[in-house]
């Protein structure tokens, strides 16, 4: 819907009316949809694939020097960008040596345009049912893509969000993102503004009572707001449980208590629990050592295999116990007694670190709102809810959801998570 909204305008037919499920993706998907990556060891593979494919080609010389040519101009550029790089994410204005990795990037831009004309050309002499032609065309388009990519980032685009990322295990594996800041006025002209009618509807739409986050993140100027009663009966099948004297995110001790928290509770209840946390490495930790402590549960860990698998695994296992982190906060079904334990181990705030999480905080701030209330609070309010949802899938479900993280309690915004979730009882030990 949204790549034919924002960018190809077409693949559905014409429509005049909308019904939108689970809309509080609908701003996370334009974001992803209008943003734009490059990877510059995938544009090195297919560099090297379609040379080789096309070392025969007939009156294609040109072509395939251009693409010898290119792929030494990667290597060096990836020799070049593992030394200046550090690991990780960095955005643009922190980068070291931006502007000799803007250079770079431009002249890398350059050299991905002229080979993905000269294919072009190739393919309009030899037509495109000649042999390779499919792929070599394909292969045009994408480095032409790419090359637009690295244009864009290398440009000065104040709405843009960019940075670069290298990935852990792999020194040469570069590659370059931009995200818009805002997507609220292209969702407006193009939808809101466009179709006679919209409905948008998710059992998360709302923050605190208020849909006013879901108005101004999507650009909805006027709409009518319904909110139904639930169709469970939370405070009949939900203990919602706070864990107290558990020490703040960041404290020395912080790892060692929520193990303990966590044993505790898997002490008691056993298998049929879901544990929620919010970074990887954190959770891989924890669950390593739960590994030892209970030798007789099996855990079902995120990484280790693809999400529907690991879950369908868990569903049949009494014994299992299901570990992971974003993903794995909304888009579950879990019904009946495949779980009857949920642990949300953190309050899911985004990382201030995130590219994307620290540029919008700052736009926040310069139109004169506060990012944590404005901003990084009701997201980790529309991932809280979905959250605490996994548990309750039908009318005879029933559970326990344990918060190990008592700022819920303890801070001025807590109650805004509360006053979010469904009726039920807050009690804590």
């Amino acid at each position: 819907l949204l790549s034919h909204l924002l960018r190809e305008k077409k693949g559905l037919p014409y429509f005049e009316r909308l019904i939108v499920d689970e809309a509080h993706r609908l701003e996370r998907t334009a974001l992803e949809v209008l943003g734009e990556n490059c990877s510059l060891n995938r544009i090195l593979r297919r560099a090297r694939e379609i040379s080789g494919l096309g070392l025969s080609l007939e009156g294609g010389q040109h072509f395939i020097e251009g693409l010898q040519g290119l792929e030494r101009h990667l290597n060096h550029a990836l020799t070049l960008l593992a030394s200046i790089l550090p690991q990780g994410r960095v955005t643009q204005e922190a980068l070291p040596e931006s502007v000799e990795v803007e250079r770079l990037l431009r002249q890398l831009s350059y050299s991905m345009e002229e080979v993905a004309l000269k294919g072009e050309g190739l393919v309009r002499r030899l037509g495109e049912d000649a042999p390779l032609m499919g792929e070599i065309a394909l292969a045009s388009r994408e480095l032409l893509s790419s090359a637009q990519v690295l244009e864009h980032w290398a440009a000065e685009e104040e709405e843009m969000v960019k940075w670069v990322e290298t990935r852990f295990r792999d020194p040469l594996g570069v590659s370059f993102h931009l995200v818009p800041l805002d997507v609220s006025s292209s969702l407006n002209d193009t939808l809101f503004s466009v179709v006679d009618g919209v409905v948008l509807t998710s059992a998360t739409i709302s923050v605190g009572g208020s849909m006013e986050h879901i108005r101004r993140t999507l650009g909805i100027k006027k709409a009518r707001e319904l909110f139904l009663p639930p169709e469970f009966s939370y405070s009949h099948q939900v203990r919602l449980v706070v864990k107290g004297g558990l020490p703040n995110p960041g404290s020395k001790d912080y790892k060692e208590k929520i193990l303990e928290a966590i044993s505790s509770i898997l002490l008691e209840r056993g298998g049929q629990t879901l544990i929620l946390f919010t970074a990887y490495q954190f959770m891989e930790a924890v669950v390593k050592a739960l590994k030892i402590t209970f030798p007789h549960l099996r855990f079902y860990v995120q990484g280790e295999e693809g999400r529907d698998a690991l879950v369908n695994k868990f569903r049949e296992d009494p014994q299992g116990v299901l570990a992971g982190v974003e993903s794995f906060w909304e888009g579950i079904d879990l019904p009946g007694d495949s779980l009857r334990t949920l642990i949300m181990v953190k309050l899911p705030f985004r990382s201030p670190e995130e590219p994307l999480v620290a540029a919008r905080s700052r736009w926040f701030q310069a139109q004169g709102k506060d990012p944590f209330w404005d901003y990084l609070l009701p997201e980790a309010v529309l991932i809280f809810r979905q959250g605490f949802g996994r548990l309750i899938r039908s009318k005879e479900d029933t559970g326990v959801v344990y918060i190990l993280d008592s700022r819920i309690l303890e801070k001025s915004y807590g109650r805004v998570f509360i006053s979010s979730l469904p009726q039920v009882n807050v009690e804590t030990e």
